[in-house]
């Protein structure tokens, strides 16, 4: 049998903050693809990014909309940065100073405006926490079957549409 989800009315609602556990809104100590250890450098480097996330996770963490105009927003300061930053470097006399000066600001530039959402939620606790929650409900959309081997099968091709976002929804009026 396969599951066909090509199309799904939803009514868009979001989420409560307070259904992300408490540990889980808190500054992660790991991250698993992290191979450069940002998590260790910039919590030292840059202690304010702790907070600024743990008020980001309060703010976008539930609320899709304001996630993307988030996103949106951090694109477009990344770019200014850079080019201000290139700019600088380059009517600079180009000394090994100014290359470290530029170093400086570009590492605090992806660390406040890109490694938050690019990192932090996108490959951190609350990633994981709404990809359990597809996991789960992909198991209670796909009807039982007799034979298990093809309801997993059906199960674990549910779960890649879901998180590859092949599902076209509209919002319900």
């Amino acid at each position: 049998m396969e599951v066909k989800l090509l199309s799904m009315e939803l009514e868009v609602k979001f989420m409560n903050i307070d259904m992300i556990p408490e540990h889980l809104r808190h500054f992660p100590r790991f991250l698993p693809n992290d191979l450069e250890g940002l998590i260790f450098i910039y919590p030292n480097k840059f202690p304010k990014i702790v907070d600024e996330y743990e008020e980001l996770v309060e703010k976008i963490a539930t609320n899709p909309v304001a996630y993307r105009k988030y996103g949106d927003e951090m694109k477009r300061q990344l770019i200014i940065g850079f080019n201000q930053i290139t700019e600088k470097f380059n009517n600079s006399e180009k000394s090994l100073k100014d290359a470290v000066m530029a170093e400086q600001e570009l590492s605090k530039l992806f660390c406040f405006k890109f490694w938050p959402l690019n990192y932090l939620f996108a490959d951190g606790p609350i990633h994981d926490f709404y990809v359990d929650i597809i996991k789960n409900l992909a198991r209670v959309i796909v009807p039982m079957e007799d034979d298990v081997s093809q309801y997993e099968k059906t199960v674990e091709k549910t779960i890649k549409l879901l998180l590859k976002n092949r599902i076209i929804y509209t919002s319900a009026r």
